[in-house]
């Protein structure tokens, strides 16, 4: 299985695995998602990470046909998922490709959401909502309401690990509690960060935490709206 040194690699068989899905996103959003799921903030953490952990040479074992093949993202045999997508060296199994899919429609009405809001400030937010969220159907509004349930849920795990560090007590060696378990987080989130680099990583957790909730609330709304329709 690859881990954070292959990130390039993975973004790479990310979009292409998107592509074949009809779905458009750059290689750098690419890098930026794949980021995100080593729990970092942006790729430019990320790529130092990878440079300063870099060996002087690095010895790739050949595939066989007696091989297993694990997804490079969330680390599930292929034997466990229906499909796994081989890439460069990396695998990304169909379940992470529908994860991306859910994140990349959440990421994208929240722009629409806003720019609507923008456009129509004697409108509610709801009325806003509603207009721009009209053309898409009720399984696409589903996976961004799952997707940012599941992100707000990370979040909102990653303020309290941040505000235990920030509190000014010696941090004791990390361990995974039963949320980061059932959810298979099994890294440390501040591992390596100084204590300015997590206030301010706090500071920009609180203001998606903010934005997260309110789309849930309007995703919920419109969804619940349209249902009271049939």
């Amino acid at each position: 299985m690859r881990d954070f040194r292959d990130a390039k690699a993975m973004a790479t068989s990310l979009r292409q695995a998107l592509t074949d899905k009809s779905v458009t996103f750059t290689h750098s959003d690419c890098l930026e998602l794949v980021s995100k799921a080593f729990g970092l903030d942006n790729w430019n953490i990320l790529a130092a990470k990878i440079e300063a952990e870099r060996p002087s040479t690095e010895t790739l074992a050949p595939a066989t046909p007696d091989t297993t093949s694990y997804c490079s993202f969330c680390g599930k045999p292929q034997q466990a998922v229906e499909v796994v997508i081989a890439g460069p060296d990396v695998f990304i199994c169909n379940e992470c490709v529908g994860l991306c899919d859910n994140i990349l429609v959440d990421k994208k009405l929240g722009r629409e959401i806003a720019a609507a809001r923008a456009r129509r400030p004697d409108v509610t937010a709801l009325e806003a909502a509603a207009e721009t969220l009209a053309v898409y159907a009720d399984g696409q509004l589903e996976g961004a309401l799952k997707s940012s349930a599941d992100w707000l849920e990370h979040i909102d795990w990653s303020l309290v690990q941040i505000e235990a560090a920030l509190s000014g007590k010696p941090r004791t060696p990390w361990r995974p509690d039963e949320t980061a378990l059932r959810r298979g987080w099994t890294r440390d989130p501040l591992a390596g960060r100084s204590l300015d680099e997590i206030a301010k990583q706090e500071t920009t957790l609180k203001a998606q935490q903010r934005e997260i909730r309110e789309r849930l609330d309007l995703l919920t709304s419109v969804l619940t709206e349209r249902a009271g329709r049939t």
